[in-house]
């Protein structure tokens, strides 16, 4: 009778493990999403002689796509408009948020300058030239989170001018 009662207690104790880490997952864990930027070229050219750049993508898709795999997997996407609209209010709501960290990989460049990674800080859309441009601050740190993968692939050449680019943001902009 007592190894029964003790069998019970832990299949009912393992019961309240399983389910309240899934509540927990499914209710508290704030999502983390990627968003991928592409364009059809680019421009990166130094602005005080320092670290800071004018990142300038030319031909830039009108939507972000934007993934997570945990707690769900999810693949969306969201237009360059609404990214840029959530990324000012989110300046006017918190005065800490100036940069936000990506990983700028470019398709046509040699395996020595293939990857930059740094800060994105004050995004300006041109409908009309069809151009983002971003001031770009090199980072030394390596990236945490979803953006890690790019630690081991970080260049040390920067090219001023690229074809094709994709631009990983992490995600501290916009959440749906």
């Amino acid at each position: 009778m007592k190894k029964h009662s003790l069998l019970t207690a832990f299949l009912v104790l393992l019961l309240v493990v399983i389910a309240g880490y899934w509540l927990f997952n499914k209710f508290f864990i704030v999502p983390m999403y990627v968003y991928v930027q592409h364009a059809d070229s680019g421009s990166l050219l130094p602005v005080d002689g320092g670290d800071l750049y004018k990142l300038t993508l030319t031909g830039p898709s009108s939507q972000l796509i934007y993934f997570m795999d945990r707690p769900e997997r999810l693949v969306l996407s969201v237009t360059i408009e609404d990214f840029l609209d959530a990324w000012n209010g989110l300046l006017k709501d918190d005065s800490n948020l100036q940069s936000v960290s990506a990983a700028i990989e470019i398709a046509d460049a040699d395996s020595a300058g293939d990857v930059i990674i740094g800060m994105l800080i004050s995004p300006v859309y041109d409908e009309n030239a069809n151009t983002i441009t971003y001031d770009f601050m090199i980072d030394e740190k390596p990236l945490g989170g979803a953006l890690a993968l790019f630690n081991e692939k970080r260049d040390v050449r920067i090219p001023e001018n690229f074809a094709e680019v994709n631009v990983y943001i992490d995600s501290s902009v916009y959440v749906p």
